[in-house]
């Protein structure tokens, strides 16, 4: 049930994000190609954690985005980013802060704008993180003592990214799960290459930068571990969603070939 609940509530997500942001003919192929991907939906519908991380990786990234633009937000609005590191933290551990944050710090550094940082307010977002996701570790870790560190963080964590615990792949392995996961749209991905080619000077300004961003990171994050499972990047798919969703709405508008 919660990996139904979240699928769905994923791609409703991205059908309204998308329609915010570029229209609302972009929100409908947004939502569409999402749920028809099928390692979407085959995690949708699977009794494991990775929907969850996956949904909660995929709402701090589109937070952060909103935050990155709208830049005059208060303090409730800006811990409402670490509340969802938490739990995406609480769903799989490190990861589900680990991959979000880098995908924040490549963005910014493509930006070149480290001083939005101190607009979240790091120390109270911190302090707000440690409280949700860290209480809940320390209580683990005092009840289940060594065998629980060991098993969630070192072998779910360190020896799978170093290929010495969990299903080692070759380096390419994610390009092809992507392709084959995400069909039949991935035969659109060279229309859509040359559509934000097309718009490669206007990217922040279009709001595509981000999405594109947060599409490569999560392929060279997770190709960077040795360990690999196609249902790892999960979160990708949200990302590429919108931007068929945008290209898509573009083309309705008759401002792309």
């Amino acid at each position: 049930l919660p990996s139904a609940l979240l699928a769905a509530t994923g791609v409703l997500v991205a059908y309204r994000v998308a329609a915010r942001v570029w229209g609302q003919n972009a929100g409908i192929v947004a939502g569409i190609v999402l749920v028809t991907c099928s390692e979407w939906w085959h995690a949708g519908t699977e009794t494991q954690v990775d929907m969850t991380l996956a949904f909660f990786v995929t709402a701090a990234c589109w937070y952060f985005d909103f935050l990155y633009h709208e830049r005059d937000f208060g303090l409730l609005k800006a811990l409402g980013l670490p509340l969802l590191l938490a739990l995406a933290t609480l769903a799989k551990g490190p990861i589900g802060l680990a991959l979000p944050g880098f995908i924040f710090f490549v963005y910014l550094c493509f930006r070149r704008d480290f001083g939005f940082l101190q607009k979240l307010h790091p120390f109270l977002g911190g302090l707000a993180f440690l409280v949700t996701a860290g209480s809940w570790y320390a209580a683990a870790l005092w009840r289940g003592g060594p065998a629980f560190f060991l098993r969630q963080i070192v072998d779910e964590n360190l020896r799978t990214a170093t290929g010495s615990y969990g299903h080692y792949q070759p380096i390419y392995y994610y390009l092809l799960v992507f392709l084959e996961n995400s069909l039949p749209w991935s035969f659109f991905i060279p229309a859509i290459a040359v559509f934000i080619y097309h718009r490669r000077r206007r990217l922040e300004e279009e709001r595509l930068l981000f999405h594109l961003v947060w599409l490569f990171s999560v392929l060279i994050f997770f190709s960077a571990s040795l360990g690999k499972r196609g249902v790892y990047i999960l979160p990708i798919y949200p990302a590429f969603a919108l931007l068929c969703g945008a290209c898509w709405q573009r083309l309705g508008e008759n401002t792309s070939r």
